[in-house]
């Protein structure tokens, strides 16, 4: 695992979900590659602001129908994802 992209998923896992330990009943193989490729490489590209791909991350989950996560996806403030971003438009 490269040091520098598990520092910067580690980093990036705590600013989304305010533990860098979310991932730690994980098994080690599979927490090792969340934090370095989803957090440490994916979660770090500038294209699109934090707030907007967390929003699309939502979308995603809700379309494939994954409650749990997307529950925890929804419920983290520091995500930058406002509640009002996510109401229905009427």
């Amino acid at each position: 695992m490269s040091d520098d992209r598990k520092a910067k998923g580690r980093e990036m896992l705590d600013k989304l979900c305010g533990n860098a330990d979310g991932v730690n009943g994980l098994p080690q193989p599979l927490r090792d590659f969340t934090v370095e490729h989803l957090f440490g490489d994916l979660w770090q590209g500038k294209d699109l602001p934090l707030q907007e791909r967390s929003l699309v991350t939502c979308t995603i989950l809700t379309a494939l129908a994954r409650r749990a996560p997307n529950s925890v996806s929804i419920s983290r403030p520091r995500n930058g994802l406002a509640y009002r971003a996510l109401k229905w438009s009427k």
